[in-house]
């Protein structure tokens, strides 16, 4: 009898130790996804004042507009550093979520003012900078699916009962 009771005391900590370290892998993922998504907005923030230098020469009289970009990417950039340090916190992240919205629509106004001056739209050095920003923007959308389609393959894989999948099976 005790012989069984240790075998299942035993049974149970290898249990607990692979739950255990099953968390610390999906914490390590979710650390990872977010860390991908940092690293593609601040290359897109890093593009922003180039592409309002550019356009200044330009766009003399959309002063307003060329602020509301800079301040936009400014509370963006602030945003993703306090989530960073936590992207755990919903509140980071939901401010985060704001400033990318604000600074979307403000770029969104931008580009639509740039379509008046001819001379800004045929510049290459702006045409450049707009499709690498287009790049990064889609770069980060890519990585916000990739992050998401992980956590709900986990958690369906979880919550179906797909535990073959974590076996090695492939189960469809």
């Amino acid at each position: 009898m005790g012989w069984i009771a240790l075998g299942i005391l035993a049974a149970l900590l290898i249990w607990a130790i692979s739950i255990y370290n099953r968390l610390v892998e999906l914490k390590n993922r979710f650390k990872n996804a977010f860390a991908q998504i940092d690293v593609q907005l601040k290359r897109r923030y890093d593009l922003i004042p180039n592409l309002v230098e550019t356009a200044k020469g330009y766009m003399k009289f959309e002063r307003e507009t060329l602020e509301a970009v800079i301040s936009a990417r400014n509370s963006a950039q602030a945003a993703i550093g306090k989530a960073a340090a936590d992207p755990a916190n919903a509140d980071a992240m939901k401010a985060l979520t704001t400033a990318e919205g604000t600074l979307t629509g403000a770029l969104s106004r931008f580009f639509a003012l740039a379509e008046a001056y001819p001379d800004l739209k045929a510049n290459q050095n702006m045409l450049q900078l707009q499709e690498e920003l287009f790049r990064r923007f889609y770069a980060v959308a890519r990585e916000q699916r990739g992050a998401l389609a992980v956590h709900v393959d986990e958690r369906c894989g979880v919550l179906s009962g797909y535990v073959a999948h974590d076996l090695g099976v492939l189960v469809v």
